[in-house]
Order: structure tokens, then sequence, then C-alpha cells
């Protein structure tokens, strides 16, 4: 028995035999105080709980790119308001996206598909998956403007956006009988913008934000779209909420709020000891 639990036995068994005693009162008065300054002791435990836990960000390009800055934002305010417990949040830039090495990004999404297609997760491994329904958010495109046979596809050419080029124009194959799928990669923005000022009638733009174009420059926050959107001459249509600020028709989109809970969902879990395989 703990020395609280003690007092606190000890009080009701004196209660029950000097109700009325001098003494007992003087020694409720003690078992109080005593109680009172117990609480105020902070044991090993408090201290293990005051401890503040470390929760690590890495990402691929940097932290002023969307959509990945909105998740980074909102992935920030989920776990600093729903967490018991004071967090460090520290977020690094590994930038394998930008890497000028061909293989870096490659290597980096075979790893990412074998932890999720095969068995080689570890008990100390999960995942949150979000996954792009290509023929969904160019279908809707079609479906809102049937008349469309021109789609410019706005994506950079960093070897992250090389091979989702490759993704996309696999998933578009059955649409090609349709639609003329023209993608950006191999352009400058400012070529880009050029285009999209200049696309014949019937004509949607498609938007993945380059983050990296041809010439190698960076495209960070929201100029680039802004820019955009200022010239080109045919309807915006993107992949993520984190983009619907006006500029771009709205459809079907990946839920950055969504997405920020899912995630927040499992950390706090594991922070709370739970093993991230369950």
């Amino acid at each position: 028995m703990r020395w609280r639990e003690f007092i606190l036995s000890s009080a009701e068994a004196v209660w029950s035999l000097a109700v009325n005693s001098h003494f007992f009162r003087r020694l409720v008065w003690l078992v109080v105080v005593c109680t009172a300054i117990a609480n105020l002791i902070p044991t090993r435990a408090s201290f293990a709980a005051a401890e503040p836990k470390t929760v690590l960000i890495l990402q691929s390009y940097g932290q002023n790119f969307k959509p990945w800055s909105e998740y980074l934002k909102g992935l920030r305010q989920e776990l600093e308001r729903r967490s018991p417990s004071r967090l460090i949040i520290q977020d690094f830039s590994v930038i394998t996206a930008r890497a000028e090495e061909e293989n870096a990004e490659y290597e980096f999404v075979d790893y990412l598909r074998a932890l999720v297609q095969s068995a080689i997760l570890t008990e100390n491994d999960t995942v949150i998956p979000v996954r792009q329904n290509i023929p969904v958010l160019f279908g809707n495109i079609l479906q809102l403007l049937p008349d469309t046979k021109t789609v410019a596809v706005v994506i950079g050419d960093s070897p992250n956006e090389r091979f989702w080029t490759l993704q996309m124009e696999r998933e578009l194959e059955p649409l090609k009988n349709r639609v003329t799928f023209i993608f950006d990669n191999e352009l400058s923005f400012d070529e880009t913008l050029k285009q999209a000022a200049s696309l014949p009638p019937n004509s949607a733009i498609f938007w993945v934000q380059p983050q990296i174009d041809a010439v190698g420059a960076a495209h960070e926050g929201d100029r680039a779209l802004t820019e955009l959107f200022a010239v080109a001459n045919a309807p915006i249509f993107s992949y993520s909420e984190a983009f619907f600020t006006g500029e771009i028709v709205g459809g079907p989109m990946a839920s950055v709020s969504a997405g920020t809970k899912a995630t927040t969902d499992v950390a706090l879990r594991v922070l709370a000891g739970e093993k991230p395989a369950t």
C-alpha cells in the first residue's frame, strides 16, 4: 500500500473511533494538509507525462510547395489541437523530388510501393495511403464540358513529376481517341503561360502545380497559379482542394483536411504507445 493510501485509510479508521474528539479534529486537519501537499509533490509519473514528445516530418520538396505545404500546416494544427501532451514538431526537406539524380525519386517511389504492396512492413511501420483516381479526375472535365477536345496538363520536370507524367499518360490512354492531352513538363513556365493564352476552342487546363519546370525554376506558393489564371483562355481544373482558392473549377479533389485528420488519428495512437502495425 502506498503512503498516500495509508493516510486516507487511517483517517477513515479514526473517524469511526473518535468522531467528536479534539484529537480527531486535529488529525483530520493533519490528514487534509498532508494529502494536499502530496498532491503538489511531482512524482516520477508526472515528470514522465510532462516530457514533450517529438514528431519528425520529412518532405520531398520544401515547406512552401503546394499542396504539401497545406498538408504540413493542417497536420501541425491537428496535432497541436488534439494531442493530450506537449509536442515538439520538426519538419525537414529531404529534397529527393528536386534532386537532379534521376534515380533518387524513382528509387524512393519503388521503396514506398514495396512497403504498401508487400509484407515487408514491420511492427514499427504504418502507412496512410492516398490514391489519386486519374480517370475520375479527367472524366469530371468531360462530364462538365462534354465538347472538350484538348486538355493541357500543367506539370513540372523534376524526377517525381516525370514519374507522374508517365502514370497519367498510361491511365489516360482510353480517352486519347476523344481528347488530345498536352503535357507541359518540357516547357518553362513562361512558355506554359503563352500556351495557356492561345489554346484552341473547347480546351481545358489540368493544374498539377509545376514544382520544378524544364529550365530548373522552382514554383512555390500561389504565384504560379495566379499568373496562369490571369492569362488562360480555358477553365482550370485540379486534383487537390489546396488549390481551390478561386482560380479553378470544382470537382473531385483530394481533401487536405481529411488526409491530415486520418494521419493525426494514427500519429496520436502511436504517440500513446500503440504499436504502429495495429
